[in-house]
């Protein structure tokens, strides 16, 4: 019975994992598509220092970042990564306590 479960948790993380990735492709392609609107709000920050914010994604997903940019379709979309993401880690966590 135990197996079954484990592997059970298993396929469940696995399949967690397909719209992680869709969702996070979804925030790129968005963000990228107004990238320089992005920069401008941003103060015209260096541009190390805003693709590095960027490529880490967490400021932008965890943080108030993005209500000030006032892109609405974004804003849907963090919500629904944070989701994905809490989906992610509740798994693991079971998964792991299992």
């Amino acid at each position: 019975m135990t197996e079954l479960l484990n592997t059970l948790m298993v396929c469940g993380v696995l399949v967690s994992l397909f719209p992680l990735m869709k969702l996070s492709r979804d925030f790129y392609d968005e963000w990228t598509e107004v990238e320089d609107l992005h920069w401008q709000n941003r103060g015209s920050p260096p541009f190390i220092v805003f693709y590095f914010a960027m490529f880490l994604f967490v400021p932008m997903i965890y943080g108030k970042d993005l209500e000030r940019l006032g892109n609405e379709r974004l804003l849907a979309i963090r919500s629904n990564l944070r989701y994905s993401l809490a989906i992610t880690y509740l798994l693991l966590l079971a998964a792991q306590l299992n």
